[in-house]
């Protein structure tokens, strides 16, 4: 009976401390700034209950996002529009150049082109995992994924190339010399129209999307790390806490997505925004969101795809 008593009291004891750890971790002050004044983000769910991946935004009127079994939507402003890329494969990442040319990519290798008609397979050669897709124009496509596959198309076909790295989980053009690539390790490549490079990162930890001004590529991976890159330095920031999935940046803007930890089987959605050298500010963000992707179109629209819908910063 003593026994079982001390037994029963080490364990009230244990779920006491659990309580307490966790409400300290849920108290924790956020190592980012409120940004209170920042416009927050809609929801424009679609009618379509699957977890999105990718986001590619063209302006406010014309954004595409992507995500399991194949599905590809549409959105003109005022609502959304189911196409069919010929897949029910999950769907990782889009990018749209211009109304006539849209990527998708996905798994086994699948990549698909959107005309302004009609989706159109194109086949790659590979049956690898492709985990996201960049396009400077319709003869410059660049796309990467597990085995460290980088492919490129040039108009007509797709090209294949190995880098050094079990995953590549992100790649950003900048133009025709200048392509970064990110993925597992902390590894950071950089393509300069002749070859591939690896690039000092500072970190260890995984990076999955990459976003690049010339000369300074932006990356966000797991435990809440964000790599700054100016030149030859390299900066890294971690919280710890986060799990980064997308990056954007246009003009002066950076953007980074992503959600925290489980904790109690709840997650935190997270959405950051900087301005130029500036520190990063929180964007209030609906709940369940938990943000996958972002993309900032040319009018400063900006699109966040998550497991839980489709938001737009208005």
């Amino acid at each position: 009976m003593g026994r079982k008593r001390s037994v029963l009291s080490a364990c009230l004891l244990l779920l006491v401390v659990l309580v307490i750890g966790a409400a300290v971790i849920w108290n924790a002050p956020t190592p980012y700034r409120s940004g209170g004044s920042l416009p927050g983000l809609a929801r424009i769910d679609p009618p379509f209950g699957v977890r999105f991946y990718g986001v590619s935004a063209l302006g406010r009127d014309s954004a595409w996002v992507v995500g399991d079994a194949g599905v590809v939507l549409h959105y003109d402003g005022t609502g959304w529009s189911r196409h069919d890329a010929g897949t029910t494969l999950q769907l990782n990442a889009v990018c749209a150049v211009d109304p006539s040319h849209v990527w998708v990519v996905g798994s086994r290798g699948f990549a698909a082109l959107f005309d302004g008609r009609s989706w159109r397979a194109v086949p790659t050669g590979v049956d690898r995992e492709l985990t996201a897709v960049s396009a400077l124009d319709p003869e410059h496509v660049w796309a990467v994924g597990w085995g460290g596959i980088v492919l490129f198309f040039d108009g007509e076909r797709w090209s294949t190339e190995r880098l050094d790295v079990a995953v590549l989980r992100g790649v950003h053009v900048v133009d025709r010399t200048e392509v970064w690539a990110v993925g597992d390790s902390g590894l950071l490549y950089r393509y300069d129209g002749d070859r591939w490079a690896r690039r000092p990162s500072g970190t260890d930890m995984e990076l999955t999307a990459v976003a690049a001004a010339p000369g300074a590529p932006q990356a966000v991976g797991l435990e809440g790390t964000i790599l700054t890159v100016d030149g030859t330095s390299a900066r890294v920031t971690r919280d710890g806490n986060t799990t980064f999935r997308g990056v954007a940046r246009r003009g002066d803007s950076r953007w980074a997505v992503g959600f925290s930890k489980p904790l109690w089987m709840h997650r935190e959605s997270l959405v950051l925004k900087a301005s130029g050298d500036g520190p990063w500010l929180t964007v209030p963000a609906p709940e369940g969101l938990y943000p996958t992707a972002i993309s900032v179109a040319d009018d400063g629209s900006v699109f966040v795809a998550g497991l839980g819908g489709v938001c737009v910063a208005r």
